[in-house]
């Protein structure tokens, strides 16, 4: 099967190139935003060629690194129509662990494939699943009292395709992605080497050193045993070929912080169980799960918005997303937040110029695909 880069545009609009819209020249780009045409960049084609080149080496796994932003749900997409159209596949399943991603990835197969292929939720369509050609489902929807193993089939889906890779096969997810045989395909915007750095002497306890073993045990199930991917394209690959720009890194630190950072910790002097004054020595895992630092979250929150970019008219803070290390502690910043911009910006907001959005906030999950 040849593919170009309008191989996902010829399913979405078939005629396309004889239309008045495309032959002319001048008014191709509108015709392309009109009907929403979309065409593989050179390395999406790429990638899409080297899993050919590994189910033509006899090889029924492989993985995609791709940096975020650079179009994993399209590569996938095209994908789906290449392993369809040469019969190596009549059903597919695409595997999130988040219900946005859910949503999010249907919503795009529909885009991209509804002439060619039916795409279902599989939640929303229990009992005519089988009639569609691709199936979107979070794993937490087929582990659930072992629906996996009770309704489907190993042989139901012939090829599997896990987003997120390192998470979405993680710890009992493993199960429901080596259930089904057939083809595997990993997605993945961790490179291999974003966690080689960690060696925490406290390995067990440490979130970093696991989503390293995890990242590395992702490779080996994808028969990348020697660390390579499939296919790769980096953060600095899109920066260099201008579809990616590279973040503003700032520098914002109390002192609380450069010691947490430090081998030695942040020490200091709490009660024990005896009532005696004794040290205790707090790592950098430790920040908003047992230590806690209202000035050092403050700290941030104003580095945050003197750097943060605005619009140049409205003179509004741009959509900005902040990864918190809790619940609780994305709660405190929330707060911080709020505040600030209420000096910034006097009545302009009503405790709603930050929202906490996580799974004990009502309706997060609507907050997410509004934003």
């Amino acid at each position: 099967e040849v593919v170009g880069d309008d191989y996902i545009a010829l399913t979405q609009y078939p005629e396309y190139r004889k239309a008045a819209g495309w032959l002319n020249a001048a008014e191709q780009p509108r015709f392309i935003e009109t009907y929403k045409l979309r065409f593989l960049r050179p390395y999406q084609l790429r990638a899409v060629q080297s899993i050919q080149r590994e189910v033509g080496n006899g090889n029924d796994r492989s993985l995609f690194e791709m940096a975020t932003g650079t179009g994993k749900t399209l590569v996938a997409a095209a994908v789906i129509k290449l392993f369809m159209r040469t019969a190596n596949a009549r059903r597919v399943l695409f595997l999130v662990d988040r219900l946005e991603l859910e949503d999010q990835a249907h919503k795009a197969f529909v885009d991209y494939l509804r002439n060619d292929y039916k795409t279902v939720i599989y939640k929303e369509n229990r009992d005519d699943w089988r009639g569609a050609e691709i199936v979107v489902t979070t794993v937490q929807s087929l582990l659930f009292d072992n629906k996996y193993k009770r309704l489907f089939s190993p042989t139901d889906f012939d090829l599997v395709i896990s987003d997120e890779a390192h998470r979405s096969i993680g710890g009992n997810a493993r199960a429901v992605f080596e259930y089904f045989v057939g083809y595997k395909l990993g997605l993945t915007a961790t490179p291999r080497n974003y966690l080689k750095p960690v060696k925490s002497k406290n390995a067990a306890h440490d979130p970093r050193d696991y989503e390293r073993r995890v990242l590395m045990d992702t490779y080996r199930t994808f028969g990348c045993r020697n660390g390579i991917p499939t296919f790769s394209y980096s953060l600095l690959d899109g920066v260099k070929d201008g579809y990616l720009i590279n973040p503003l890194v700032v520098d914002a630190r109390t002192d609380v912080t450069t010691q947490l950072l430090s081998d030695k910790g942040y020490v200091a002097v709490v009660e024990n169980e005896e009532g005696e004054a004794a040290e205790e020595a707090y790592q950098q895992g430790d920040f908003e799960k047992t230590f806690f630092s209202e000035d050092t979250n403050r700290l941030f929150c104003q580095t945050f918005l003197a750097h943060v970019l605005v619009d140049p008219i409205s003179g509004e803070v741009g959509k900005s997303i902040i990864f918190a290390v809790s619940q609780n502690h994305a709660a405190k910043l929330t707060q911080i937040l709020n505040e600030l911009a209420d000096q910034m910006f006097p009545g302009k907001y009503h405790s709603d110029f930050a929202v906490q959005v996580t799974s004990q906030v009502a309706g997060a999950q609507r907050m997410t695909i509004n934003f």
